[in-house]
């Protein structure tokens, strides 16, 4: 004992001397094992830890690590490469000091050292079942033993369960196995009570389908697997992992890289505890200290620790476990938590008030920013029915605020207009108030069908409508024929109260428009601009000249595509509007109307466009002919009637020259 403190002191004072400022020292650190492994990497860690706080004072270290690898290769050709490896890389380099990292470096450089790197001290750590035999005719040896404390282990876990009949020692058939069941069965005698068993077969798998039907009154001593009975290398967590998986047994073990993986603990060997003593050591050598004073550290810095999450498994006090012990995983106490973060608990005390009185304004401005919000979404809403989202959607505006004027974009997109026919004449006998009223009735039925298939009604103009449609021509003539058919319903509505039939006229034309905004800085408009838009407001007129309820354009159904002949239509001739130096072919769509109606069209379909060919070629006869049979069917076919007249004017004056069949509309 007296030795250990008189050890610490010298360290300590070399440590906190600036004596080896810029003593630069070449220490080799030669590792058994392989990188990455717990144990090894535990043992680098407690060494780096006594280094660094060395080098904080000035002293300065050039540290090389070597890693034989011997886990996986313990042969003795494997030892005589590694002795031609390091004779060759270290002829030119010399070391003040070697530390071996367990038993294999320590034996190789026992049988190597002199040879390799002269009569340098040696300082070794985590060597098992040492006796002062091993160094006894070597000079320069020194460093700390590795023991398992067995006994110290057993006595907790049987103190902890106390009903224990049976304890399953799991390891393999290597070395250090058979020296650890060696030590286990010295300890044996200690508890006759006690039934051991030891598991050395080495099946990882075996193990654990075994270790889940253990009985309740049996713990486990988790000792090393390495190779199982085919020779595969595992490393100690990995056997531990797979032959602990389920275990409803408490594990003991010996060693720190079994906890946080689902061992209890015991009385355990740390690496970084080994690791630690190797390098306090190591400087004491490097500072002049003989080698042969330093005594070996036979009792092995072992210490009780336990895993908090594994005691309430198995439902373990803490009080129940030594009070020199220490737990992993264990939940700090309020007062512990505290003490390790007051500053940073009254910085943030401190930013709660603060944040709190900011709260409260912000809270206060919240609720007056809500009214105010209540106020613009009711004003939004409002202004939404004047200027459609669509519009400002297609001029790429989230509101009405940015909205300027000039703004503008060009779209391809279908047109529709609508007009009642003999408004002035259902409106003159009604007051205004009645108009109004009936408008809107109207309006209140029609409109929320162009919505419904992907339009916006850019503009109401007294009882007409003029709505675009920006996906696609098909959804404009869907659109035109629900409203046909829901006029059909509103008008047995009003007949009910003895008032007259609405009838609508629908034109449609696809193509390209400006929509953007017009007007001047105190009064602007969002409307749509083009020959598109006028076009489509010709063929609504053209529906009286035809008898027809919706006229489209040949560019409408042209767009349409193969979706056009699910609509039932009839191609009514070409036509110059007036305005229009193009002539358009435009088109009758037949579905809308009532049922009779629609029957007698189609009955006459073949025959109309029979005459149509004849008119085009100006067969006279055969023309009015056919357009005749079709009136004698349907009288009430006010194109084929048009056709008729059209063609007997033409026979007594005879036909214009250059004429082509295209009727020149000159009114709207």
């Amino acid at each position: 004992m007296i030795k250990k403190t008189l050890t610490a002191a010298v360290l300590l004072f070399l440590i906190s001397t600036d004596g080896f400022a810029n003593i630069k020292k070449n220490v080799l650190i030669l590792h058994s094992y392989h990188y990455g492994m717990n144990w090894a990497d535990g043992l680098i860690n407690g060494m780096k830890k006594v280094f660094v706080e060395a080098e904080a004072r000035g002293f300065q270290l050039d540290v090389t690590y070597e890693f034989m690898d011997t886990k996986k290769f313990s042969t003795e050709d494997n030892l005589k490469l590694l002795y031609k490896i390091y004779k060759y890389k270290y002829k030119n380099n010399k070391f003040e000091l070697i530390i071996a990292a367990d038993d294999a470096a320590l034996n190789f450089l026992l049988k190597y050292r002199n040879e390799l790197f002269g009569k340098i001290p040696v300082v070794f750590t985590g060597i098992n079942f040492f006796s002062d035999e091993i160094i006894k005719n070597n000079y320069g040896y020194t460093g700390v033993v590795e023991e398992a404390d067995v006994p110290a282990t057993i006595d907790i876990a049987l103190k902890l369960h106390p009903a224990t009949k049976k304890i399953v020692v799991v390891g393999d058939k290597t070395l250090t196995s058979v020296m650890d069941r060696k030590t286990v069965r010295k300890a044996m005698v200690k508890y006759p009570g006690i039934e051991f068993e030891f598991l050395e077969e080495a099946d990882v798998y075996t193990y654990q389908r075994y270790l889940q039907g253990l009985h309740e009154n049996t713990i486990i001593l988790a000792m090393h697997v390495n190779t199982d009975n085919k020779g595969k290398y595992y490393s100690f967590e990995e056997s531990f992992d797979i032959y602990s998986l389920n275990v409803k047994r408490p594990i003991y073990t010996f060693w720190d890289f079994y906890l946080n993986r689902g061992a209890l603990g015991g009385m355990i060997v740390s690496g970084d505890a080994q690791g630690s003593e190797a390098a306090k050591k190591a400087l004491l050598i490097i500072q002049g200290q003989p080698v042969d004073t330093i005594p070996v550290l036979k009792d092995s810095p072992n210490q009780y620790i336990f895993d908090y999450k594994v005691m309430k498994k198995f439902n373990i006090a803490i009080e129940d476990i030594p009070s020199s012990a220490i737990i992993i995983n264990k939940p700090k106490s309020f007062k512990e938590r505290y003490e390790e973060n007051k500053e940073f608990v009254i910085t943030v005390l401190f930013i709660i008030v603060f944040l709190s009185g900011v709260i409260f304004i912000l809270t206060v401005n919240i609720i007056k920013r809500k009214k105010v919000e209540k106020t613009l979404v009711r004003t939004n809403t409002a202004y939404q029915r004047f200027v459609p989202s669509e519009f400002l959607y297609h001029l790429g505006k989230k509101d009405i605020t940015k909205v300027e004027l000039g703004d503008q974009v060009q779209r391809d997109m279908s047109v529709l207009f609508s007009d009642i026919r003999s408004f002035t004449t259902i409106s003159e006998k009604m007051t205004p108030a009645e108009t109004f009223n009936f408008i809107n009735e109207y309006l209140g039925i029609i409109s929320p069908i162009i919505r419904q298939y992907n339009g916006f009604i850019d503009k109401y103009i007294g009882d007409a409508i003029m709505a675009i449609f920006p996906v696609k021509p098909e959804d404009s003539v869907k659109t035109a024929i629900e409203m046909q058919k829901n006029l059909i319903d509103y008008n047995i509505f009003r007949k009910k109260d003895n008032r007259p039939p609405v009838r609508i006229g629908v034109g449609i034309h696809s193509g390209l428009l400006m929509l953007g905004t017009v007007g001047e800085a105190k009064r602007m408009e969002g409307t749509v601009i083009s020959d598109t838009v006028n076009l489509s407001s010709r063929l609504e007129g053209l529906t009286k000249h035809f008898g027809a309820n919706i006229i489209i354009s040949d560019d409408v159904k042209s767009k349409m595509g193969e979706e056009a002949i699910k609509y039932n239509t009839r191609f009514l001739g070409k036509v110059k509007v007036k305005g229009k130096d193009m002539a358009i072919g435009i088109n009758q769509v037949i579905d809308g109307n009532e049922n009779s109606i629609i029957e007698k069209i189609l009955k006459t379909r073949s025959m109309f466009e029979k005459g149509l060919n004849y008119y085009y070629n100006k067969n006279c006869n055969e023309s009015i002919e056919k357009f005749s049979q079709v009136l004698k069917i349907n009288s009430e076919d006010v194109a084929a009637l048009y056709y008729v007249n059209t063609i007997k004017e033409y026979m007594d004056k005879g036909f214009p020259d250059g004429w082509v069949g295209v009727i020149d509309m000159h009114e709207k």
